[in-house]
């Protein structure tokens, strides 16, 4: 079809001439369009890999309907939207003809150039969701005892500074209109706010549970059982889930056709960063007091050892011979749910008791008294408390008499 054929059509209101005519111009800048006709008003449909500029090519629609001279057509709206996308990002209408200006208002041009830079309102919620979690980021989302408020980004560096990208990446994100890529970062924050939220309310539930079962009656039992009730979540876990979701929330509203391998991408993404948050648990400070804890329960069972050493010393001196009976001993037998006690009489001339510790992360215990012949003919009745080096539930073998002194087996140092 010739070009005055076309501009022919084009006057009468043909859609499609209108739009033959319209991508020669618009085809270059990657921009393409569509239009139909109803009930007397012209849509017009323009797509590119980014949101369309509004003002200007609502402008160009207009100035080149105007130049044609389209008679059939009263009203015309133009529809902008991300090439992929179901529904337009922003539609405005006019009618057709002179276009007739508001009074300026000098005072609201600031603001309408502003809100103009801004974007939709997509733009404004991403906006809205990454400075949620970049002020979560900072905001106190426990309080201790010692330490006070505690936020994620000063005792949890790593989390911290993970979602603090994530917030500038959603930043970027929102300016460039790449709003299928808030999945990605979205779910990464959501994850990392949600899961570590849970864990350390599960740890300090744990530490409850700990203090109330491992102090019943020790004198630090009600110093650390205040401690522990004392420690509260505060305000800055909700910015942080809030500002996540409403990343997610605009995936979402937006109803992208997205490809399968932004999916892929954003759940391996997204895996990643959940398996980060359990990697990095939130209660940095509830592991200064479980220590604190645990410190407690082995001098418990320590101090348990030193006892029955002490008894066997004593009844040695009295009748020359150890016994496993805790009440020949004159002691009553120790049974804790930390601790299981035992006592053994290898030979004659040694015993050895130990404390096997039944909770993760606490150290057992070996005691053992021998009898050592002296070069004069005297004996010596000498004890041994050995530690394991680390948190073990075996107890460390038979102390050894090397060279008349006592030594602890290897994994396990010389307590008392």
């Amino acid at each position: 079809m010739t070009q005055p054929d076309l501009v022919e059509l084009a006057k009468r209101g043909n859609p499609k001439a209108i739009i033959s005519l319209m991508d020669r111009l618009l085809q270059p800048r990657g921009i393409t369009a569509q239009a139909k006709v109803k009930d007397d008003c012209l849509h017009v449909v323009l797509e590119s890999e980014q949101v369309p500029d509004q003002a200007t090519l609502v402008k160009f629609v207009r100035e080149a309907l105007q130049s044609l001279g389209v008679k059939s057509v009263k009203t015309v709206q133009v529809h902008g939207r991300q090439r992929g996308e179901n529904f337009p990002t922003w539609t405005q209408e006019f009618a057709l003809g002179p276009e007739v200006l508001p009074p300026a208002n000098p005072k609201a041009r600031p603001v309408a150039q502003f809100k103009a830079s801004l974007g939709n309102r997509r733009q404004w919620l991403a906006f809205l969701g990454s400075l949620g979690i970049g002020i979560g980021v900072f905001a106190p989302i426990l309080n201790t005892p010692l330490a006070g408020d505690v936020s994620y980004f000063w005792h949890v560096r790593n989390d911290g500074v993970i979602l603090i990208g994530l917030a500038l990446i959603s930043l970027v994100l929102a300016l460039r209109a790449a709003y299928q890529w808030l999945w990605v970062t979205g779910l990464g924050a959501l994850g990392l706010s949600v899961l570590g939220l849970v864990s350390l309310q599960s740890r300090i539930y744990s530490l409850k549970a700990q203090v109330r079962t491992g102090l019943p009656d020790n004198a630090f039992g009600g110093l650390f059982d205040n401690a522990t009730h004392s420690i509260q979540l505060r305000w800055g876990w909700l910015p942080l889930v809030l500002g996540s979701g409403l990343l997610l929330a605009i995936v979402l509203i937006q109803r992208i056709k997205a490809s399968r391998e932004v999916y892929v991408t954003g759940s391996i993404v997204g895996l990643l960063l959940l398996l980060s948050s359990l990697l990095n648990p939130v209660g940095a400070q509830l592991d200064y007091y479980a220590s604190q804890v645990n410190g407690v329960m082995q001098s418990r069972a320590k101090a348990q050892i030193e006892t029955i050493n002490r008894a066997q010393q004593a009844l040695y001196l009295k009748s020359e011979q150890f016994s496993s009976d805790w009440k020949q001993l004159g002691l009553p037998e120790t049974s804790y749910r930390q601790y299981i006690y035992n006592i053994a009489i290898p030979s004659q001339w040694q015993v050895q008791s130990t404390a096997a510790a039944q909770i993760r992360g606490l150290k057992s215990y070996t005691g053992a008294v021998f009898v050592i012949q002296k070069a004069d003919g005297t004996e010596s009745i000498t004890p041994i408390i050995c530690q394991t080096n680390s948190p073990s539930k075996i107890p460390p073998g038979s102390p050894q008499l090397v060279g008349g002194t006592l030594q602890c087996p290897i994994g396990a140092f010389k307590a008392l």
